[in-house]
């Protein structure tokens, strides 16, 4: 998730507990690794109270960082054009490739 420009003027505060509630235990869902860039200085404030709260499962799984580390975890052809890497993949690639994985995984 990029997070460039985002600040408290961005962020829907009553929102919050639906949000908390619709991630819990389920968000990293499809990744085994998630990373926020560019938080600035709001979002680390906002993710190292969060992690009293997270599980440490969670905490494994999800970082916030800048584009360096992105690219420690994420290989080059997995990673968008935009960030440094090779992948093409449009949002609509990314929807279709998610849909045909819930087919299969619901197959099975």
């Amino acid at each position: 998730v990029n997070m460039k420009n985002t600040g408290m003027k961005n962020i829907d505060m009553g929102k919050s507990k639906e949000l908390s509630k619709a991630l819990t235990g389920t968000f990293p869902k499809r990744i085994r690794r998630g990373a926020t860039v560019d938080g600035g200085t709001f979002l680390k404030m906002m993710f190292k109270t969060a992690k009293m709260f997270i599980s440490k499962k969670l905490l494994e799984r999800y970082e916030v960082g800048d584009y360096n580390l992105v690219k420690e975890f994420i290989q080059p052809s997995s990673l968008l054009e935009q960030y440094g890497g090779e992948c093409k993949l449009t949002h609509q690639d990314f929807l279709n490739q998610c849909e045909e994985y819930d087919k299969k995984m619901a197959a099975n």
